[in-house]
């Protein structure tokens, strides 16, 4: 299924750049209710890859039904990852 969505985003062309800032935003509003962001930081963060971070952040999603869309995903990922974790 998540292939099948890629690709129907590249035959239509809009492909999402993700966006970091917007992420930072969606974090605030959506997950913080849990957790603050000490969870990403040092020895607590237990995600030691990029596909195990975009795994995490969907898996939260589902888990708190926070419906929120594969694009709202990636700036989260995208946020995470460009302030906290740095995987390449």
């Amino acid at each position: 299924m998540r292939i099948f969505l890629a690709a129907l985003l590249l035959l239509a062309g809009t492909a999402h750049a993700a966006d970091a800032d917007n992420g930072k935003q969606l974090y605030e509003a959506n997950c913080q209710g849990c957790h603050d962001t000490s969870t990403h930081v040092g020895d607590k963060a237990s995600v030691k890859s990029l596909p195990a971070l975009e795994r995490r952040v969907r898996g939260c999603s589902q888990n708190l039904r926070k419906r929120l869309f594969d694009d709202e995903l990636a700036d989260i990922v995208a946020y995470l990852n460009r302030d906290f974790y740095q995987f390449k």
